[in-house]
């Protein structure tokens, strides 16, 4: 998805200005992404699902690579922690779709869409899964889990 790539080329550069290198796993379908999973180990240290809807809706079976391999695995989407990442930090769907709301009701309204800004959303939300943490050989400080705002108790 084009948001993936997008994201992936932002955490590319992020990463390799701390000196950190980005390991890829890549999946074009569904059936893909537990052999993408597997492909990192050994070579990660972590894995981070971004919201690409491909590897979202098969987050299980990178949980449970990562569960099996004691390679924690990290979120964009939020409820993703319900389904056993670790943790995610993202935003909530219900206020970014009344943003987009907003800015619809400013284009009917006569709005140039060539001149308005692209806006992002601004607050961001912490989920944590200690207990996914557990299984995924990482404990969670008590400072993260603090500062979450939500913290998923699963055992799965």
């Amino acid at each position: 998805e084009a948001n993936a790539v997008a994201l992936i080329e932002l955490l590319e550069e992020r990463l390799a200005a701390r000196g950190l290198e980005l390991v890829k796993g890549a999946a074009t379908k569904t059936s893909e992404v537990l052999g993408a999973a597997r492909s990192l180990v050994g070579k990660a240290d972590a894995i981070y699902l971004t919201t690409d809807n491909t590897v979202i809706s098969a987050a299980e079976a990178v949980v449970s690579v990562g569960e099996r391999s004691d390679i924690p695995v990290f979120a964009a989407d939020t409820a993703t922690v319900a389904r056993g990442a670790v943790a995610a930090l993202g935003f909530d769907y219900y206020k970014h779709g009344r943003q987009t709301g907003a800015m619809v009701v400013r284009i009917l309204e006569g709005a140039d869409t060539a001149t308005m800004p692209v806006e992002t959303m601004e607050e961001l939300d912490l989920f944590v899964n200690p207990a996914a943490g557990e299984r995924m050989g990482i404990t969670l400080s008590e400072d993260v889990i603090k500062d979450a705002k939500e913290v998923v108790n699963s055992d799965k």
